[in-house]
């Protein structure tokens, strides 16, 4: 969970600050958050920087930041469970949410793994939701 807080408060901040690139510590759950991120066309894309033999350094990833007019496209993203508070949502109740406000976009980590809200709903399948993005 420490990773996925680093990766979302680096979005937010790097999008607050302007910046086209952002660097993020490595994880799979958060290749995978970005791949979704990616496919509904929040950020342009991202990718897998290796460590090298002679900078010692931890792999990362770095992120290419999506604006809209200038703008950020992800207005704000924000971490709903932690590892202290984990926050759990069936179907009926996600869709009861996303019918309130069509502009969120929720992550969930499920049995299916990790996947969107409307792919969630289309699976019947409920899950943790790990992020709110608007």
């Amino acid at each position: 969970m420490r990773t996925l807080t680093k990766l979302f408060a680096n979005i937010k901040n790097g999008q607050r600050a302007g910046k086209g690139m952002i660097k993020t510590p490595f994880s799979k759950c958060s290749i995978k958050i970005l791949n979704l991120l990616f496919l509904e066309g929040f950020i342009c894309g991202y990718g897998k920087i290796e460590p090298s033999a002679t900078m010692q350094q931890h792999p990362g990833i770095y992120i290419l930041l999506k604006y809209k007019d200038s703008q950020p496209v992800i207005k704000n993203i924000k971490q709903i469970s932690s590892s202290g508070c984990r926050v759990y949502k069936n179907v009926k109740s996600l869709q009861l949410s996303t019918a309130s406000n069509s502009f969120e976009f929720i992550i969930l980590s499920t049995p299916k793994g990790i996947i969107s809200h409307k792919t969630a709903i289309s699976l019947n399948v409920g899950g943790e939701v790990l992020c709110k993005v608007i």
